[in-house]
C-alpha cells in the first residue's frame, strides 16, 4: 500500500442557493469531488461541506452521507469543530 493519499478534486459553490445537482456539477466528473458551498440547503443538495456565517463566525456544516458517496474520509478531528454533522 502507497502513503501517498489519493488524489482528489473539490469544487467552491459560492453562489447563493448553488445546487450541487445542476449543470455544473455534471462537469467535475466521476471520483472523489469534495464540494464545499455556502449557501442555504447546500447539504441537503448533495454537498459535503457549508460554511454558514453567525454574527461575526464562520460555523462548518459536514454531510457525512455526501462525503461517503463521493468516497471521502473527514476526520474525526474535523467532524469534532463541525456546529452539525449531517448522516
Amino acid at each position: 500500500m502507497s502513503d501517498k493519499p489519493a488524489s482528489v478534486r473539490w469544487s467552491l459553490w459560492a453562489r447563493p442557493n448553488a445546487s450541487v445537482g445542476g449543470r455544473g456539477w455534471k462537469r467535475c466528473g466521476a471520483g472523489s469531488v469534495l464540494t464545499v458551498g455556502e449557501s442555504e440547503g447546500f447539504l441537503a443538495s448533495g454537498g459535503v461541506v457549508n460554511f454558514k456565517l453567525e454574527g461575526d463566525r464562520v460555523r462548518i456544516e459536514i454531510s457525512t452521507a455526501a462525503a461517503d458517496r463521493a468516497g471521502l474520509h473527514i476526520s474525526a478531528k474535523l467532524l469534532s469543530l463541525a456546529q452539525s454533522e449531517k448522516k
